[in-house]
């Protein structure tokens, strides 16, 4: 059953860090805070609340697309009774960790911290390298840090807080080559892509009313587009007396991005 909420705080955010049919990296951070609580002064501990938090990174490879990496968490209780209060972590479509997150009374702060790598999204794409196709294999691999802070204190100041903050490293990488008689080839794919995402929300009766902020922070990143070839001129029956002409290459494309750390907002929803 839906809990009953009076006054609720949602917000999304979504940026694209690159975008391209080639490679293409999305972020998506998101946050939900909501309370039945009016009275700041004299909170009831057994107010009625609720916590989301939750960030994704989006991967896209050649018009394939999958979450690279997911992380949500959710904490609540609706007169006094907890709610499914859990932490999930899935990377490339497989939940790789899910717990559930205890209910405590008294006034509890923590931290947690999980860390993964894990492959995903390996495909075989074919580019023409002057009249030669080339079928090349490119994959990605995601490494995430993830971090978890709370603070549940329903009695006596009615504070309750997530923070979660998930740093991914997405690395792309596809080769291929061909070496025929008159014609030599190749084809390379690389990246490496880094986004941190901070979303926090909670409840804070000493500001009487729900709060979220959240912040993105990401590393120096690169990625590139190329191919390359070279052929033989020979000067008797396409056999004989050959020579190799100078290596033509070709940059279809590359990106650079520099380190930023932006903050998002701070917004108040008072009760």
């Amino acid at each position: 059953d839906p809990v009953p909420l009076s006054v609720q705080l949602g917000k999304e955010w979504t940026f694209d860090i690159i975008s391209g049919h080639s490679l293409s990296l999305a972020a998506t951070l998101g946050v939900f805070g909501g309370t039945d609580l009016f009275d700041c002064a004299d909170p009831d501990p057994a107010f009625t609340y609720e916590l989301t938090a939750y960030a994704r990174a989006s991967l896209g490879l050649f018009g394939v697309k999958a979450d690279a990496a997911v992380a949500e968490v959710i904490y609540g209780q609706s007169e006094g009774v907890q709610l499914a209060d859990s932490i999930t972590v899935e990377m490339f479509g497989q939940v790789l960790y899910s717990k559930a997150l205890p209910h405590v009374r008294a006034c509890t702060d923590g931290a947690w911290t999980w860390k993964h790598t894990a492959p995903g999204l390996d495909l075989s794409y074919t580019v023409w390298v002057t009249i030669i196709p080339l079928d090349f294999a490119v994959s990605a691999t995601t490494s995430l840090d993830l971090d978890l802070d709370w603070r549940f204190c329903t009695c006596p100041d009615a504070t309750v807080a997530l923070g979660l903050s998930p740093s991914a490293d997405v690395t792309v990488a596809g080769e291929a080559n061909v070496d025929l008689y008159l014609v030599k080839g190749g084809v390379g794919l690389s990246a490496t892509l880094s986004v941190q995402l901070v979303p926090h929300v909670g409840i804070d009766a000493s500001a009487c009313g729900v709060i979220a902020d959240a912040e993105i922070v990401t590393r120096p990143m690169q990625a590139a587009f190329q191919t390359y070839y070279r052929t033989k001129k020979c000067d008797f029956l396409w056999i004989f007396d050959c020579h190799d002409q100078p290596t033509q290459e070709q940059v279809w494309w590359s990106w650079a991005a520099e380190a930023i750390e932006q903050p998002i907002g701070h917004f108040l929803w008072p009760f």
